[in-house]
This record gives C-alpha cells, sequence and structure tokens, in this order.
C-alpha cells in the first residue's frame, strides 16, 4: 500500500503581503518570452537594495529604460494560464505598480501581451508577475458520465521496490479502489508554454490505472532524478473513461512511498 507525506516548498511565498529587499533574480520559466516593444534602452532588472511586493515573481530578466511616453508591451504567454501581469516602475529603491493591462495584441491572431502607459512615468521599468488560482478554468462535464472531481496530480518519487527505476514519476490519483476502473487509459497534455526550460518532460504521456492501494495514474516512461523549480507550475489536461479535467500541477506538493 503507497503511504505518502507531503513536502511544501514556497507555499507562504505565493499569498503574503510582506515586501522583499532582494539581490539579482532570474526571470521565472516560461511565463514571459522575447522582449520589450517600445522605444527605448533593454536594461538588465538588478532587484538588489530594492523592494517589492513577496507575492509577485521576476517574470522577465530584462527591463525597459523609456526614452518618452509611450505605450510599451512585453510577450506574456503566462497570462493565457491563470499568471497576471504586473509591470512596475523602479522609483527610489522601490518598485511601484503602473495599470498594467494583459491580452491579444493587436488582435486574438497576434501575441498576448503585458502592456502598460508609461506616459506619466519615465524611468525604468520590470514585468513582474503573480499566480492567480481563481482563474485556473475546469471544462464543463456530462456529470451523468464524469463524476470523478478529486483528482490530484503530484510528482511520486518511487523506490526500488517498484518495477521503474528509483526517481519522480507524473502521477495523477483517480480515487478508491472500486469508484474507479483499473486498467482505463489514461493521457496527460502538458498546456502552455513549452517545452518546459530545465526540465525535458514529453509534453504527451499514456499509461494504465493501477491499483496501489487506491486507483492512480503513473507515468513510468518519464523518470526524473530532480524536482522542477519550486516556482514551476503547469495546467495538465488528463483524459480517461470518457472524462477530461484540467488540473494544476506545481512543486509545491510531492509523495513519497515509504517502505
Amino acid at each position: 500500500m503507497k503511504k505518502v507525506v507531503t513536502v511544501l516548498f514556497a507555499v507562504a511565498l505565493l499569498f503574503t503581503t510582506l515586501t522583499s529587499s532582494a539581490t539579482a533574480l532570474s526571470g521565472t520559466p516560461g511565463i514571459a518570452t522575447g522582449s520589450w516593444l517600445g522605444s527605448g534602452e533593454i536594461v538588465p532588472v538588478d532587484l538588489t537594495d530594492t523592494t517589492y511586493p513577496a507575492w509577485l515573481q521576476l517574470a522577465a530578466d530584462q527591463g525597459f529604460k523609456a526614452n518618452f511616453d509611450q505605450h510599451v508591451c512585453h510577450p506574456f504567454p503566462g497570462g493565457q494560464f491563470a499568471w497576471v501581469a504586473d509591470i512596475r516602475v523602479l522609483s527610489g529603491n522601490e518598485w511601484v505598480s503602473v495599470p498594467t493591462t494583459q491580452g491579444w495584441e493587436p488582435d486574438e491572431e497576434g501575441t498576448y501581451m503585458a502592456c502598460a502607459d508609461v506616459s506619466k512615468w519615465g524611468g525604468t521599468y520590470a514585468l513582474f508577475a503573480w499566480f492567480d488560482q481563481t482563474r485556473v478554468t475546469t471544462p464543463a462535464f456530462d456529470e451523468s458520465v464524469c463524476s470523478y472531481d478529486d483528482w490530484e496530480i503530484y510528482s511520486w518519487w518511487h523506490s526500488d521496490i517498484y518495477p521503474w527505476p528509483v526517481g519522480y514519476s507524473l502521477e495523477v490519483y483517480l480515487g478508491p479502489v472500486g469508484e474507479f476502473p483499473l486498467g482505463e487509459t489514461v493521457t496527460y497534455e502538458i498546456l502552455g508554454v513549452y517545452p518546459i526550460p530545465g526540465f525535458d518532460i514529453p509534453r504527451t504521456g499514456s499509461t494504465t490505472s493501477w491499483d496501489d492501494g487506491a486507483v492512480y495514474a503513473t507515468f513510468t516512461d518519464f523518470v526524473y532524478d530532480e524536482l522542477p523549480d519550486p516556482s514551476f507550475t503547469r495546467l495538465v489536461k488528463i483524459s480517461t473513461a470518457g472524462c477530461t479535467y484540467t488540473l494544476l500541477w506545481d512543486s509545491d506538493e510531492t509523495f513519497f512511498n515509504v517502505n
């Protein structure tokens, strides 16, 4: 029988309203890509001895120094997957928020962008972001067919008591034995920005549901030795038994088998 313990990595950082005094950080991979669009100078972002709310993450390594009043934008694919952009201007040693919009530019055939009108503010800008759990959407279900509403997705570490190489695998908890069928084909598809920097998991995979004290789908074709970065989040579409769910996969929760 599988026994599990939960490891929490960075939950406290996500929902505090404290401020941080930080050294230079790298932008969170995959949230923002490309570079600033506008007339000005692309500059490195240096967060040394500056403050900003602790629930924000730096989304792009490069900042933007505006030469004159204008509308500036930065590609922001993470906005399609529950990330919220917050463009900020450096004022003294504080990064101050300016009104930020996000969406398709110039239309849905264009690029998803984070934008700000900097006509009232001069100076150096940086793109921050935060993850809004309320924006994670769940598909509509036919309850007569899809009655499974407690699925969970996580990284599961399996030891040498199992027939696969020792390490982590992507796993989905499907329900108690008897409430979800065994031997069902289960597929996953990673949504959003791909490939994932520093993490070469295949975008799609398939397995069958099995009994390990409860019913699981364990995708052991890809076994990894290290967890993704603590800031890692992706939406994953899971399909099986006539149902499709979109689940949030991150590094905050990891399960281990205990011999």
